[in-house]
């Protein structure tokens, strides 16, 4: 499976929403939105991504299509060599894109009119990497699970804006 097994969950730290394709399409052009975590593994694929350090993208495990950014709307596209909206990385506690550092995923607030500082996607997150099994029979863990942690490989990311975090939803 593409990633080496290594698939990770994007979550935020304050409302525990993590990323996802919208209703699941692998279309290209689909936004990513945050909802509730998919209890039921088999399903997750469209909540799953991976980072693809040899094209420097973060791919969704549902088609391998690239995190991108058109009209600060974040969205999966396939992979263009020649986009820079593609482009992302893993620096300190921060996804952020790879030719204008100031770009980072953020969540624009539900009350809010969008305006140029402001991009698409959440404030304070959280990537859980973990070894995928891909078998469908391993769900996913509660958040209040115990044994949460076990075998699971954690990345901390903080994908921070200038303007203070706000409420989610």
């Amino acid at each position: 499976h593409a990633g080496n097994g290594k698939h990770f969950f994007l979550r935020n730290r304050w409302c525990g929403l993590v990323m996802e394709l919208r209703d699941g399409v692998a279309d290209p052009g689909t936004e990513v939105v945050t909802a509730y975590r998919s209890p039921n593994a088999s399903m997750a694929d469209h909540q799953l991504f991976y980072e693809d350090e040899q094209t420097g993208t973060i791919r969704s495990a549902l088609n391998g299509y690239c995190i991108d950014v058109q009209d600060d709307i974040v969205v999966v596209n396939p992979y263009d060599p020649y986009s820079k909206n593609q482009q992302w990385r893993k620096f300190g506690k921060k996804v952020q894109n790879r030719s204008k550092l100031s770009l980072v995923l953020q969540r624009q607030s539900a009350n809010t009119e969008r305006s140029e500082g402001q991009r698409a996607i959440s404030e304070y997150w959280r990537s859980e990497v973990r070894r995928e099994q891909r078998t469908g029979e391993q769900a996913h863990p509660s958040l209040s699970d115990s044994n949460y942690l076990e075998g699971t490989e954690l990345l901390h990311f903080l994908l921070e804006t200038q303007a203070a975090p706000h409420p989610c939803f």
